[in-house]
């Protein structure tokens, strides 16, 4: 079985109780090994501790906040 990754940067707001909005430069990752979730990798700037941070979501939950607020507690 071959796998396949992808990657692409995007735009995004950080938002935080410091920063009203933070402009930051993610990169989405995908890979078939995890055919159900996407990766965000941010930048090392943006993190409290100057490393950088991989967030993990599934499909889903992305497609669906493309048209609506969707799921709970800290992203949207």
């Amino acid at each position: 079985m071959r796998l396949t990754t992808l990657e692409q940067t995007v735009r995004a707001r950080l938002i935080t109780s410091d920063h009203p909005e933070l402009p930051v430069r993610p990169t989405l990752r995908y890979s078939s090994a995890a055919p159900f979730a996407v990766h965000i990798d941010f930048p090392a700037h943006v993190s409290a501790d100057g490393e950088g941070v991989t967030w993990m979501f599934g499909r889903a939950l992305l497609e669906e906040g493309l048209g609506t607020a969707a799921g709970e507690g800290d992203v949207r």
